[in-house]
């Protein structure tokens, strides 16, 4: 069973303040977090491994001076498997 992590858990693994990581989230960056359940709410925001990989992606990015469009295009591309060989591996 896959482990979920809060945003606060993800903030501190990531070094992105919980502001930045749903501003990110509400500009499609990231895909949005599932939610725990609760009566009533929204729950708190859960994120997975893959998405701490993708946060470490946009970290890594913005140190190379990506604009946030330019790294949700290469997300995108990556998404859309255009970052494959001709035998399916990723390079």
């Amino acid at each position: 069973m896959e482990k979920l992590l809060r945003i606060s858990e993800v903030a501190q693994l990531t070094g992105f303040n919980p502001k930045t990581i749903r501003y990110y989230e509400a500009i499609k960056v990231i895909p949005n977090s599932r939610r725990t359940a609760v009566p009533h709410g929204m729950g708190y925001r859960l994120y997975s491994e893959e998405d701490l990989r993708r946060l470490a992606f946009v970290r890594q990015a913005k140190l190379l001076d990506l604009s946030l469009s330019e790294i949700r295009e290469l997300i995108t591309a990556a998404e859309e498997g255009c970052c494959t060989s001709k035998d399916g591996e990723g390079r």
